[in-house]
């Protein structure tokens, strides 16, 4: 149990930590190196937004890969929108993968996408039965790539329930990520501050419903 708290209070800091870190580097693209880059993207924009979704996709499955620092940087070139809609496209289509690679391949087939030691950390938040609700809470505090083998693994909950808990609980994020970076760049802090607060807001709750749960 202690480890599970200590586990999501590093991922909470870890959200914050590369929330940042992506701000500072975007700045670093400002004027002429993003004049550059969104005629690139404009020239060739339907290769551009699949590029995306793949890589939102394979940083799913294969866990170790981060690509939330880049999420605000590309929401500035293709759009706000276009980017929440498309990491929620390629979250989603990564985690359903993710989960049926666990329920239907079993452990060695597991072992080979993410470590089994970080699978049991999160049994006790996953129960067989797990109920739909519970998945999507999980979904807005739990990485989605070690929550979607998890889930998958250790639950019996069905393939549709899954992903549309799925959608629901990586919605939020993918917005407040693809807008923190605009209103960064357009020097909206009043916005800035508003999505760095409702990210918090969703955080924090969904991890007072878990504590008080368990």
């Amino acid at each position: 149990m202690q480890n599970i708290n200590i586990g999501l209070r590093k991922n909470y800091a870890t959200i914050l930590f590369f929330t940042f870190i992506a701000l500072a580097l975007l700045s670093l693209f400002l004027n002429e190196p993003i004049y550059y880059l969104e005629q690139f993207i404009g020239d060739n924009y339907i290769i551009s937004s699949i590029t995306f979704i793949v890589l939102m996709f394979v940083a799913t499955v294969i866990a170790p890969i981060a690509v939330l620092p880049i999420v605000p940087t590309v929401a500035l070139v293709l759009g706000p929108l276009p980017t929440a809609m498309y990491s929620i496209v390629g979250w989603t289509a990564g985690a359903v993968v993710a989960f049926l690679i666990a329920r239907h391949l079993g452990r060695p087939a597991l072992a080979r996408f993410v470590s089994l030691d970080e699978i049991s950390k999160y049994e006790k938040y996953i129960p067989l039965n797990a109920e739909f609700w519970w998945i999507v809470i999980l979904r807005m505090i739990i990485p989605v790539d070690i929550l979607s083998y998890a889930i998958g693994f250790l639950s019996r909950i069905s393939v549709g329930k899954y992903i549309l808990a799925t959608l629901i609980g990586v919605t939020p994020f993918s917005f407040v990520f693809a807008y923190l970076g605009i209103a960064f760049i357009q020097k909206q802090y009043f916005l800035l501050v508003l999505f760095l607060v409702i990210a918090l807001f969703i955080f924090s709750l969904a991890y007072i419903l878990i504590i008080k749960r368990k």
